[in-house]
């Protein structure tokens, strides 16, 4: 995983660019190469209409220096289209497999952001960010290369073929450019920031998209269908009319275009003339400059086009980067070791921790949960019970103080080996869109199917599991969409005992089961509790009946601290 995201998108291409940076500059090679083809296209055909104007049909000579020049003309084009072939060969060894290196590379370092990163940011909005950035670094790359690079060259050897004509033609091509080059310069500013309002825009439609197929189960039961479609529409307005600015801008230029590239392509007809009739040029000269002429304007024709999708790549790709090279909140140090988790101790050592800039959730916070103790945590919605747990999976960073486990400072060691020393089973737990045994197999990668059905019986999910269409191999659908409520908690504590993870953590997690399933997953717990420290939220009596202990928070503030016959 990359430690960094460049956050310049030049830095950002480079960076990404490296590996491939052979096949790379051959490719630009073929670039110049690509450049050239016109210039001496022309020259050789200069050379054939010269040659057929004075050629006599009795002269053995010129019929041999005729077919002479047909051949190298075949095989000057013969040699265009290899080079054409090699370019698109490399092309597929390139840019397919850069745009997977950043999609994956991108997802890897957005995955190790903390907990509070995606609580500020829409899901569906970054992973369209990380699919973007792949797809528009190629296309910015394959517009740099096929379009803007060749047609420098192509500028270029046009230049030094028009002075090889005659100078007055080439001092005139170069004044052409000067003039098209600062138009463009001068208008850049305006279409690159109506490209980054675009680009804006679009990402933020994108985004609602998402929220609003996220909770199409509230747009049902409110009944909001029409609501949603207004608020989307809304957002699409927003799209067209910041698409509109940048085209409109893109007009302007182009009409502006259109007049400076009739402007040369008159003046240089009338220029050719007048040297022809003063036989300063030939007619082959001649037809080198209108040809040239026309291919270099409808080259500029296509680049404005072009100018415009690299405009809204660039505005899309500098957007992308803002959130995507987002420094990470939470790092590993670089001394960071692995968690060696002995007995499970935990402990509070004067823990000071905010949620906002603004007054603290825990004030100096001490408290030890001994190796093996079987701990309560209870109190009004907002009390601190899930930030406690939070904190000891270190999902937030403590202001002040530490948390310990085994005398070990959570903070010091690698989040990996944390969270492979902790099981949680959330209020409300998520499954992937994938198989079931996928899903359960989750907690314990490597386990056989049938450690799988045994976990699964264990949390009473078998029976409802073998009734579905597929079995263990039917879908979850999204989040487990496709489940009810208590056969995706039941899933989830499948997954946890199939972890069998040192430390246990409970977050009312049978608060989706009725009184008769919760009854027999608490038979479940029983074996999943043993000889492991664990922490308990929960709201039901019956649940904390068997603790321990029981920790009664308020408002940051641990209130009440005993067993359930002394509180």
């Amino acid at each position: 995983m990359i430690s960094h995201v460049p956050s310049g998108l030049f830095d950002f291409i480079i960076t990404y660019l490296r590996p491939y940076r052979g096949r790379f500059t051959l490719l630009m090679l073929l670039t110049v190469l690509a450049g050239a083809i016109s210039s001496i296209d022309t020259v050789l055909l200069k050379f054939m209409i010269n040659s057929v104007t004075a050629c006599n049909m009795s002269d053995s000579n010129h019929v041999t220096t005729m077919l002479f020049l047909a051949f190298l003309y075949a095989g000057w084009w013969l040699m265009v289209g290899l080079q054409w072939r090699f370019y698109e060969y490399l092309s597929l060894n390139i840019f397919p497999s850069l745009e997977a290196d950043i999609v994956h590379s991108l997802f890897t370092y957005t995955e190790a952001h903390s907990h509070r990163f995606f609580q500020e940011h829409f899901a569906g909005g970054v992973a369209n960010r990380v699919i973007e950035m792949g797809e528009n670094v190629s296309r910015i790359l394959v517009l740099v290369v096929e379009q803007f690079a060749r047609k420098f060259f192509t500028v270029v050897f046009t230049f030094c073929t028009m002075c090889y004509v005659h100078p007055q033609l080439g001092a005139l091509f170069a004044a052409w450019m000067l003039v098209f080059m600062g138009l463009n310069f001068f208008m850049s500013s305006t279409i690159n920031e109506y490209s980054k309002e675009y680009a804006r825009s679009k990402t933020s439609v994108f985004a609602l998209l998402v929220d609003s197929v996220s909770n199409i189960l509230n747009v049902k039961l409110f009944a909001r269908n029409e609501y949603e479609a207004t608020y989307i529409r809304q957002g699409l307005d927003n799209v067209v009319e910041k698409d509109h600015f940048f085209h409109r801008s893109m007009l302007r230029l182009r009409i502006l275009e259109t007049l400076v590239c009739t402007a040369y392509v008159g003046t240089a007809v009338m220029l050719t003339m007048h040297l022809y009739a003063a036989h300063q040029v030939s007619v082959g000269d001649f037809a080198v400059v209108i040809t040239l002429s026309m291919a270099i304007v409808d080259h500029i024709w296509a680049l404005t086009q072009e100018l415009g999708d690299f405009e809204k790549a660039t505005g899309a790709c500098r957007m992308a980067l803002k959130v995507l090279s987002i420094p990470h909140e939470m790092e590993d140090p670089a001394d960071a070791t692995p968690l060696i988790l002995t007995k499970g101790v935990i402990e509070f050592r004067d823990v000071t921790f905010q949620h906002t800039a603004v007054g603290s959730l825990f004030d100096h916070l001490t408290l030890t949960i001994p190796s093996g103790q079987k701990v309560g945590l209870v109190g009004f919605s907002g009390s601190g019970k899930t930030s406690f747990i939070n904190l000891i999976i270190r999902l937030f960073d403590v202001k002040e103080g530490g948390v310990f486990i085994d005398n070990q400072d959570i903070a010091k060691v690698t989040q990996r080996s944390l969270r492979e020393a902790t099981s949680v089973i959330p209020q409300n737990p998520q499954l992937f869109h994938r198989t079931i045994i996928e899903n359960i197999r989750y907690g314990k990668p490597s386990a056989t199917d049938q450690e799988v059905m045994e976990a699964a019986k264990l949390a009473f999910a078998h029976d409802f599991i073998v009734r579905q269409e597929g079995g263990y191999y039917a879908f979850a659908g999204e989040r487990g969409l496709k489940l009810s409520g208590g056969q995706v908690q039941r899933i989830a504590i499948a997954r946890a005992i199939l972890k069998n993870a040192p430390i246990l953590i409970l977050d009312e997690a049978t608060s989706a089961l009725d009184s008769v399933t919760e009854g027999e997953i608490q038979q479940s717990f029983e074996y999943l509790m043993k000889d492991k420290t664990v922490l308990v939220i929960a709201h039901r009596i019956s649940t904390l009946l068997n603790m321990d202990r029981i920790l009664v928070f308020d408002k940051g503030q641990i209130v009440g601290d005993g067993t359930h016959d002394e509180l």
